[in-house]
């Protein structure tokens, strides 16, 4: 995760191989994405998948990040918060 703007970073298990992987949200800017960084057990993280955040319009920015089981299904939900940009 090298490009600017804010991220926002969270961990669970996403693979459900009992290591904590990590995600971003970037805001602040930038077209706004989120980005799963799967962890292969020793610390080393890779690009496990990215993906275009859905805005109802482009002055929208990610600023919160959340994760959860909403549903109950035993995988982890990730919710975004948004806000206004300038």
């Amino acid at each position: 995760m090298t490009q600017g703007g804010n991220w926002y970073i969270a961990h669970a298990d996403f693979d459900h191989d009992g290591d904590e992987d990590l995600i971003g949200a970037q805001g602040g800017g930038y077209t706004p994405a989120l980005r799963v960084l799967l962890n292969d057990g020793t610390g080393h993280f890779s690009l496990g998948s990215s993906q275009s955040v859905p805005m109802e319009t482009t002055s929208l920015s990610v600023a919160a990040l959340a994760l959860g089981d909403l549903n109950e299904d035993g995988n982890v939900d990730v919710v975004t918060g948004t806000t206004r940009g300038a």
